[in-house]
């Protein structure tokens, strides 16, 4: 092994502990990087998406991988109390439009789950986090890695003030 990179000192040091000395040596720290959003409101940036202003968001960004839950999200929208939009964002793999629509079917108001099932360019993702007010990742345990997600909704401010989860979700 010539390098392992990882994200933090704190992995670098959990790591060095378990590995031979030879190869804790090789363990490069390479922080992920977390750019900054782009400075517009979140107003606009809905209004550039096409996504209704009178609600709050619920984002789930990125691939809809096994290990990312998808599904799980898709399962628990219909127990959302209140007045709330969620949105959907990456490419499809295990989730895709048809169980979208299924989800929509057993909503009180289907307009209420919002799809762009593809690649998102990096103008547009930027926009999605600037407007959405909750971020969730319902990771599964198998999730191996980072979130870039949740360290691109940190560095863009989102959510901007506290989520009331236990207003939304049906006990």
């Amino acid at each position: 092994m010539d390098a392992l990179f990882v994200h933090s000192e704190r992995m670098k040091s959990v790591l060095a502990t378990r590995l031979p000395k030879a190869a804790g040596s090789k363990i490069v720290v390479v922080p992920d990087p977390a750019k900054e959003a782009p400075a517009i409101t979140k107003e606009q940036a809905r209004t550039d998406l096409g996504v209704p202003l009178n609600a709050p968001l619920i984002l789930m960004f990125g691939d809809t991988r096994v290990d990312k839950g998808p599904d799980i999200l898709l399962r628990a929208l219909p127990l959302l109390k209140g007045d709330w939009i969620a949105a959907m964002v990456g490419e499809p793999v295990i989730v895709s439009e048809k169980e979208a629509e299924a989800c929509r079917l057993t909503l009180k108001d289907p307009s209420r789950l919002i799809t762009r099932f593809r690649y998102i360019p990096e103008p547009e993702a930027d926009r999605w986090f600037r407007a959405a007010d909750v971020i969730v990742l319902p990771y599964r345990r198998i999730f191996k890695g980072t979130s870039g997600v949740l360290r691109r909704a940190a560095a863009s401010g989102s959510p901007s003030s506290p989520p009331t989860w236990a207003t939304w979700v049906q006990p």
